[in-house]
Order: C-alpha cells, then sequence, then structure tokens
C-alpha cells in the first residue's frame, strides 16, 4: 500500500518553500515537542512530535536522508506524485530536509513517520497552507504498504491541523489512476470533489487527477 497525495510533501525543490542554501548542513537539536491527542503544548518551529497508538510523526534529521532517499528513488513513490523526480537526486534527500526544517510552521510541516519503539522513517506525512485551506500529502515506504500507516499517520495530522491551527478546510489531490491513495483519503474523512486533468511536467503529461475536501465544520 503506498499512498501520495497528488502534490507531494517530498520535492526537489519545494517550489512552494522558501529558498535555502544546500551548503549548508542543519545543526539538529534534539528538543522534541510531544503533543499528544489528548493534549496541546507550545508549537517549536524546529523539532516536533504526534504520536498515535503505532507511530512517531516527528521532524526529520538529517540522518533520516538515506532511508527518505530510498523511498523517493522507488519509481513505484515517484510515479505516482507530481513532482518527485526520478531519477531522484542522490543529494536531495538531505537539501529537502535541511529545507523543510528552515521552513516548519504553523502554516506548513512535514513530518516523518516512524514506528512506535523505533526510529527508522518509514514515510513522510504533512500540510501546506493555502490560503484558509491546508493541503494534505504523505507517502509510505513500499516495504511497509498494507499495514494501514498512511491512513494512521494522515488522520493524526487532520487532527492537529483542526485543533491547533485555523484553517478551515483540509484539502488534498490523487492521480485517479492510483486507488489506494484516494481510498487513504475517504477513509481519513476526505469528501471526493470533482475530476480534472492537471498537468504534471516532471510525469511528462496530463494526467486525470481527483480533488478531495474535508471543512472544519464537518470534521468529527
Amino acid at each position: 500500500m503506498f499512498r501520495v497525495g497528488q502534490r507531494p510533501i517530498l520535492t526537489f525543490p519545494n517550489i512552494r518553500s522558501a529558498p535555502f542554501d544546500s551548503g549548508q548542513v542543519a545543526n539538529v537539536g534534539r528538543r522534541m515537542v510531544s503533543i499528544q491527542a489528548t493534549g496541546r503544548r507550545p508549537m517549536s518551529t524546529t523539532d516536533f512530535e504526534l504520536l498515535t497508538s503505532r507511530l512517531r510523526l516527528r521532524t526529520p534529521v538529517v540522518g533520516d536522508a538515506e532511508s527518505l532517499r530510498l523511498i523517493a528513488s522507488d519509481p513505484r513513490v515517484a510515479l505516482t506524485t507530481a513532482s518527485i523526480p526520478h531519477p531522484y537526486p542522490h543529494e536531495g534527500a538531505i537539501q529537502f530536509i535541511q529545507q523543510i526544517r528552515g521552513v516548519a510552521g504553523t502554516d506548513r510541516r512535514n513530518l516523518a513517520i516512524t514506528l512506535s519503539g523505533g526510529d527508522e522513517l518509514i514515510g513522510m506525512v504533512g500540510f501546506i497552507g493555502d490560503g484558509p485551506e491546508a493541503e494534505l500529502s504523505y507517502m509510505v515506504s513500499p516495504s511497509h504498504w498494507g499495514q494501514g500507516y498512511a491512513t494512521e499517520a494522515a488522520s493524526r495530522l487532520v487532527t492537529y491541523i483542526f485543533a491547533e491551527t485555523q484553517f478551515a478546510a483540509v484539502t488534498a489531490r490523487a492521480m485517479v489512476s492510483n486507488p489506494a491513495s484516494e481510498a487513504v483519503l475517504r477513509k481519513v474523512g476526505l469528501r471526493w470533489v470533482r475530476e480534472g486533468d492537471v498537468e504534471l511536467p516532471l510525469r511528462g503529461g496530463v494526467f486525470p487527477t481527483s480533488f478531495w475536501r474535508l471543512d472544519r465544520t464537518d470534521f468529527r
């Protein structure tokens, strides 16, 4: 089971993020802000954590780069996204991690998906603000497909968005040819809005795409 929103979080570079200096390696601290489903704490703009029954969603660190590169380099992953290059640049994962750490805040956040009790990155989940809406994206390593991790991670992040930010809705996109991604969005609670053709230059063409949405007033 692999799930990637149509506009993924893993972009090289992410054209919707601020510029960054790829020659500077982030100085990574281990200050963690843990936000449980039942409570809130002040949000750090650096390291950050959300928990579920099986997963720990945390700020990625430079040490995650190789795991991230292996996932992004897999054609089963890259070719279902709008903006992961294939082949993936060798230093792309390090640069991506540096970039998202620098721009994380209340309007955007990208988190490593790890299993509870472990620390190896098995995927990514995140959102980026677009006016009053937060666009959701996610991916899971092919070696962990079929276990519901994408749904669990995305659900936790949607809960965080509505509990801790002012966004009025969560949106997402998925290639129509990727029904597994659409299934995750449906399970998370997003509703199908429409389908349309979207030009994806990195994929070399125009692809039918489904658009999804969950309004704050409909979130339970």
